[in-house]
């Protein structure tokens, strides 16, 4: 096997170019065609149908690819290129075990920054089974990683119908979103939080913890109001719960529907309401002035139907979850 092997023949006038942002874990996520003349100085690695590219910078990313296309490429020297493995499927996905990842970082120079030269990548042993097992190993897991790329396809596309419809619903200049639901906080803290408890607490990532206590007997809808995130919302739809202070609780005033609350406020954009220069907040007294979708017929009609796509986005999202798990559990067992 070699690693950044010489270029057989020169770089055509027109190619496919894979620089480190066109990757993100084993897709590729940016298709660009660049011409020879106006291709950066990295673009300097052609491609063989079986390379492997391995990202030299922050390798805990998992920012590899296996590249199968046909297509002429030519790869950014951000990236290592091995070819001429075995049994590609198996070695790509032995790159990516926490036990490759590791021994990488040891070799790594840069903190924030850590990154390996390819003299470096290549001092590193592993052991392979017999073709038959690399054979074997590489297509299970492979399709796994096929399924993972169906489900966030369709978790992508299922996000961008719900936004879409959402912005369909009919706006009033005589209804605001204060018209709609009053603001409640809190001001349970992270530390505040216990791993066991009888309700559940939210945060911006969803559940955060539990308490033996509640703050909130009805379902609501939960909005990020500072820091990374501010605007985001998410349905809750527990009883009884409480949420973080880093979060703000917009409850259904009676008579509207709290899954017609949160496609409303999706449809809202929240970047015209963020003040401060640092840590960014939002105000439910500055946004509860917002034109916001009236609960007419045709708009709950339209909820409905936007809660519909969501549950169907949730189930694609357990499926992924579990998909990545037992990817996991295989790189973790099926490699020495």
């Amino acid at each position: 096997m070699e690693i950044n092997p010489r270029n057989k023949k020169d770089i055509p006038d027109s190619f496919l170019y894979i620089d480190l942002e066109s990757v993100k874990r084993g897709e590729l996520v940016k298709h660009v065609i660049s011409d020879k003349k106006g291709a950066p100085s990295r673009a300097q690695r052609l491609l063989e149908e079986g390379d492997i590219l391995y990202s030299c910078v922050r390798p805990y990313q998992h920012n590899n690819y296996l590249f199968t296309d046909s297509q002429t490429a030519v790869a950014s020297t951000g990236f290592a290129c091995l070819r001429g493995a075995e049994c590609p499927e198996f070695l790509y996905q032995l790159l990516n075990t926490d036990r490759f990842t590791n021994a990488v970082l040891e070799r790594c120079t840069g903190t924030s920054y850590p990154a390996i030269n390819s003299t470096d990548l290549s001092s590193i042993k592993v052991m392979l089974p017999s073709k038959n097992e690399q054979l074997a190993i590489g297509t299970l897991i492979g399709l796994i990683d096929s399924k993972i790329t169906v489900q966030n396809k369709i978790i992508e596309e299922l996000s961008t119908l719900i936004i879409q419809l959402c912005r369909t619903m009919r706006t009033s200049q005589d209804c605001h979103l204060g018209d709609l639901c009053s603001c409640k906080t809190s001001q349970i803290k992270e530390g505040d939080l216990q791993p066991v408890g009888q309700y559940p607490v939210y945060g911006a990532a969803g559940l955060a913890g539990r308490l033996d206590t509640f703050e909130f007997s009805k379902p609501g809808i939960a909005i990020i109001k500072d820091g990374a995130g501010v605007g985001r919302s998410y349905e809750i739809k527990s009883e009884h719960y409480s949420v973080l202070g880093t979060m703000a609780l917009l409850l259904p005033n009676d008579g509207v529907p709290t899954s017609f609350l949160w496609a409303a406020v999706l449809g809202l954009n929240f970047k015209s309401y963020v003040v401060g220069s640092g840590i960014p907040h939002i105000y439910f007294k500055n946004y509860s002035h917002a034109e916001i979708a009236e609960p007419s017929t045709y708009n709950i009609t339209l909820s409905r139907l936007i809660s519909l796509l969501k549950g169907k986005r949730e189930n694609a999202e357990e499926a992924l979850t579990s998909l990545q798990s037992q990817k996991a559990f295989f790189l973790a067992n099926m490699f020495i």
